[in-house]
């Protein structure tokens, strides 16, 4: 089960890696406004290639990032598993880190399925009308992969198996118990003073601290921390007040439930830092840099970290987003091409490796079933007649013209 939930991470990964492919091939040819706007040659100048446009930018290059993120947490995964059954596979050799390792995969498997849905419908949104056709690969794609949401535990039930977990070393924690493994850093919550509030990271004083990987990584660890011992402690005075265990965790369970995904955000961050890290080629870690902080930056704007930044801080946060955006735009092809999936994989006439789109779209368009006779079947027996054809045969002359002829 929990070596089928590693995989799915890494099928999540490779699914918003996909979509992100074709939609950033896509909108590297596409092009949509023009370039001037000046008076009388505005429409004379070239047009911006779509992924110019910074909204385009943010929209798909937070999924290119979240692809690496989440590439990075299942080999992490898959390195996990291996470590625990050592030289025999299927094999529990060190059972140390079992629980720990079956409630992490569950609730990963919760959180990456859905930010791989999710993000690879945003990229098919971002190529507009042709992202909808069958041939365009990403339309299939998202309908193909949404089953596994649900396959192999649905990702609220998995969501909130794991956020048990999380409640009961909060507990251990503050009875001074030792907690191990990526839970580590409750172990603040050992002292008999533990202040949530002076654990929260210093407040950033310029945009640039927002390019510190540690201090990013150190605010997804207080944002998991502070989720989890809120609702943990709400959770406790519910049941003080007479309420079961179990009413009182169904009363809390949506926050359970984001407390949950926090800590899996903590994760995906710490395994993209530590990757980040370990790279030895400088050129290589400086781009994976840019991509951690978009990934870092776009949560804090997406996902509602209003009650831990200040409005001066948020400032801060777009100004990095749309600075560190730009730095990687020239570089999109390269970051996506660096998957290495092959054409006959994607299936895309808009995701193609030339960028040969509209060639494509034709070719596929003549291919069409719809296509394969001339006229169309049906043409004759239903449409025909109520066609006017004379009008058509006009073609795109006035009408004034058309009266006179």
């Amino acid at each position: 089960m929990m070596t089928t939930r590693a995989q799915m991470v890494n099928t999540a990964a490779g699914r918003l890696a996909q979509a992100a492919t074709i939609a950033i091939r896509y909108s590297c040819v596409r092009q949509q406004g023009f370039e001037s706007n000046k008076p009388g040659i505005s429409y004379l100048s070239n047009e911006k290639k779509i992924l110019d446009h910074k909204i385009q930018q943010y929209r798909l290059l937070k999924q290119l990032a979240a692809a690496y993120a989440c590439k990075f947490t299942a080999r992490w995964m898959i390195e996990q598993l291996q470590a625990m059954e050592g030289d025999k596979i299927g094999v529990i050799q060190n059972t140390n880190v079992l629980k720990e390792l079956f409630a992490t995969s569950a609730g990963l498997k919760s959180l990456t399925t859905i930010m791989a849905i999710n993000g690879a419908e945003e990229c098919r949104k971002c190529c507009g009308g042709n992202g909808y056709l069958l041939n365009s690969g990403i339309g299939a794609l998202t309908q193909d992969y949404l089953w596994q949401i649900t396959a192999e535990g649905d990702f609220i039930i998995l969501g909130l198996n794991t956020a048990k977990t999380l409640l009961k070393n909060i507990q251990a924690a503050f009875k001074g118990e030792k907690i191990t493994g990526v839970c580590s850093y409750f172990n603040v919550c050992n002292d008999s003073n533990f202040n949530l509030i002076q654990h929260r990271p210093q407040s950033a004083k310029i945009s640039t601290d927002f390019l510190n990987l540690d201090y990013l990584l150190s605010l997804f660890r207080y944002y998991s921390l502070e989720k989890n011992v809120t609702v943990a402690r709400d959770y406790m005075a519910r049941m003080k007040n007479g309420a079961s265990a179990d009413d009182a965790f169904n009363f809390y369970s949506d926050d359970f439930l984001k407390a949950q995904n926090a800590h899996a955000y903590y994760i995906l961050m710490n395994n993209f830092v530590s990757k980040v890290h370990e790279m030895q080629d400088k050129q290589i870690q400086t781009m994976l840099t840019k991509l951690c902080i978009i990934f870092a930056c776009t949560n804090f704007l997406d996902n509602n970290w209003g009650h831990i930044f200040e409005r001066e801080e948020f400032n801060f946060i777009n100004q990095t987003t749309s600075e560190v955006l730009k730095e990687v735009r020239p570089d999109a092809i390269a970051l996506v091409d660096s998957f290495d999936y092959p054409d006959q994989i994607l299936r895309s006439s808009i995701g193609r490796y030339d960028g040969n789109v509209y060639e494509s779209l034709f070719d596929a368009a003549q291919k069409s079933i719809v296509n394969r006779t001339d006229p169309f079947d049906g043409y004759e027996e239903h449409l025909s007649k109520h066609l006017n054809k004379d009008l058509l045969r006009h073609g795109n002359k006035s009408i004034t013209t058309f009266g006179k002829l």
